[in-house]
């Protein structure tokens, strides 16, 4: 499993901080050149990434830090990566211009949910309403792209509470009629969330819970940057 950040500070320094910490492999991605070091308060773990991973720029050696270069470099992070997680950012996050990258290249995009009154968690919970799998834990991108597990220590997910430690628990008999009107307006055409809202006469944010309900019973899935689909013909019918 490798890191891919933009060795910003605040969370991108967190993020290829953390990978170092546990004996991963980290990839920043500049949006300087290689030979410039920005920020430079962040030189030590520049180095540590380059020893353990790498440091890499599209950009000549000597490219200053403009700042229209960094939200161009962030499709090469979407390029990367097999998926993209947004932990804070604002309506106008450069954080958001990645993620839409990322689904542009048919990338999965993970968003985590913060308070309601801070303005760093806006952005967030907009990609949550738009469709972004909702990240409380590692494990929450791992059952997304299992295949970044393998080998990987599995984590303890009980870390809200409340939350079942367990996936699959739900059953079709659990569902209830809101997610059995959901699942009937579902096929095999992919339905964005604001879609399936308006043909089921809910909110987006009620929709998108029934849809959890719905992936939880194995009667739908999601299909990355384009929707929701119907898995099953044998419920609700």
């Amino acid at each position: 499993l490798t890191v891919i950040s933009g060795l910003a500070t605040g969370i991108d320094t967190a993020a290829h901080g953390g990978a170092l910490s546990a004996g991963g492999a980290t990839l920043a991605v500049l949006g300087c050149g290689n030979a410039i070091c920005y920020p430079r308060r962040n030189a030590a773990l520049r180095d540590a990434i380059a020893r353990h991973g790498a440091v890499v720029s599209e950009y000549a050696p000597d490219a200053a830090p403009l700042p229209y270069r960094f939200p161009r470099r962030n499709r090469i992070i979407a390029g990367l990566a097999r998926g993209v997680v947004v932990v804070q950012a604002d309506l106008k996050s450069g954080s958001l211009i990645t993620a839409r990258m990322a689904l542009d290249e048919n990338r999965e995009v993970f968003a985590v949910p913060g308070a309601v009154q801070d303005p760093l968690s806006r952005g967030c919970h907009a990609l949550i309403r738009d469709g972004a799998r909702l990240v409380e834990g590692i494990e929450d991108i791992f059952d997304e792209l299992p295949s970044l597990a393998q080998g990987a220590p599995r984590m303890d997910v009980e870390t809200v509470p409340g939350r079942t430690a367990e996936r699959g628990l739900s059953s079709v008999e659990d569902l209830s009629g809101d997610a059995l009107k959901a699942l009937a307006c579902l096929d095999a055409v992919p339905l964005s969330v604001d879609e399936l809202a308006r043909l089921c006469g809910r909110s987006v944010a009620a929709t998108a819970a029934l849809l959890t309900r719905l992936e939880l019973a194995g009667v739908a899935g999601r299909v990355p940057g384009e929707g929701y689909i119907r898995t099953s013909w044998s419920a609700g019918e």
